[in-house]
């Protein structure tokens, strides 16, 4: 079975598998914006499903091109420190040059985030100290300002890649809306136009409707500034070429069928289910249903959703688990003894 026809090529790149359309929709995306346009990209699914392979895989192939990129990501224990993600695409490669240029009423500014300038630069001017909270809004939009020039200013096409919005800070995501508001009115009125794409990732299941990134993308929707894309499991095929890929061979019919059950054609749970080989994983039909026998990153996943749930949404889940994959409301809701949650029949 799977043990003894593996043969794992962990170091080589494995080719992006099932995301045509997805990936046509990036390609026309990137298109639209060096034809003198700015525009925003968000790619959301689940924990693993594959948003980072695919906006990886645009960065990858726009560097082949010779066109500038900046990848960074949110953190969960980052995500009250404000512009992190900003300050880290400062520093990438492609915006270091065209800070280096910026007139010094700009690059003072930028100094707030970036320390560094003032000790690279001793002749640049100090920012002014911050006003009280409440009426510092000149400043926030000087700020604001001054890092939409600062990555504008080359006019080279850029794209631009933040993983894990969900954790994003407010500040950031605020700067952000500023930033492809400004970008497109700067296209209309200076020509050549400054191409701008921003490609995000996110679980749309830990957005809600006060989380800053929802007013973000109502604003963008009203402008058409924005492309959505959803990404959903693997097919059963589509998760055979996956391990194929991994592998190296075909997997026999009985082996796929039981890989696509035990994983549910989630990308990461196939890479990792593979790589770990699940300690005898492709020599029975049955998938496990004991957490600790699944590889680490697939227990991280699932003990970080868990972690998500109220302590009965946790109890009700783990109630379920004892049942098996596939049970119906009613024997979920008997076994559960909560009459609370019944049906009403009348």
């Amino acid at each position: 079975m799977l043990r003894s026809q593996r043969g794992i090529r962990p170091s080589l790149p494995l080719r992006l598998v099932g995301r045509q359309r997805e990936w046509h929709t990036l390609r026309a995306a990137w298109g639209n914006v060096t034809q003198g346009h700015v525009h925003f990209c968000l790619i959301s699914g689940e924990a693993g499903i594959g948003k980072t392979r695919l906006a990886e895989e645009l960065l990858a192939w726009t560097e082949r091109q010779g066109i500038a990129t900046a990848q960074t990501r949110s953190y969960a224990a980052t995500g009250g420190l404000a512009y992190t993600p900003v300050i880290e695409w400062l520093r990438s490669e492609a915006l270091q040059a065209a800070l280096a240029t910026l007139d010094d009423i700009w690059l003072t500014e930028i100094a707030r985030l970036l320390s560094e300038l003032l000790v690279e630069r001793p002749t640049l001017p100090r920012p002014e100290p911050r006003e009280p909270s409440g009426r510092d809004r000149w400043q926030r939009q000087r700020l604001f300002e001054a890092l939409a020039r600062g990555f504008l200013l080359d006019r080279r096409p850029k794209l631009l890649v933040i993983d894990d919005l969900q954790w994003c800070d407010a500040d950031t995501l605020e700067w952000l809306r500023y930033l492809l508001h400004f970008a497109q009115r700067e296209a209309v009125r200076q020509h050549p136009p400054a191409p701008l794409l921003v490609v995000g990732t996110v679980r749309a299941e830990e957005i809600n409707h006060d989380h800053p990134l929802s007013a973000l993308l109502l604003d963008l929707r009203s402008t058409g500034q924005v492309t959505e894309l959803v990404l959903g499991a693997l097919s059963a095929a589509e998760s055979a070429e996956l391990a194929a890929q991994m592998t190296n061979t075909a997997l026999d019919e009985a082996v796929t069928r039981q890989l696509y059950t035990q994983t549910e054609g989630n990308p990461l749970f196939i890479v990792e289910t593979i790589r770990a080989g699940m300690g005898g994983w492709g020599e029975t039909t049955e998938p496990s249903h004991n957490l600790q026998s699944l590889p680490a990153k697939v227990q991280a996943i699932i003990q970080y959703r868990l972690a998500q749930l109220s302590p009965a949404g946790r109890e009700l889940a783990c109630l379920a688990a004892t049942i098996g994959r596939s049970f119906t409301f009613d024997l979920l809701h008997v076994a559960s003894g909560d009459e609370e949650s019944a049906p009403n029949v009348n």
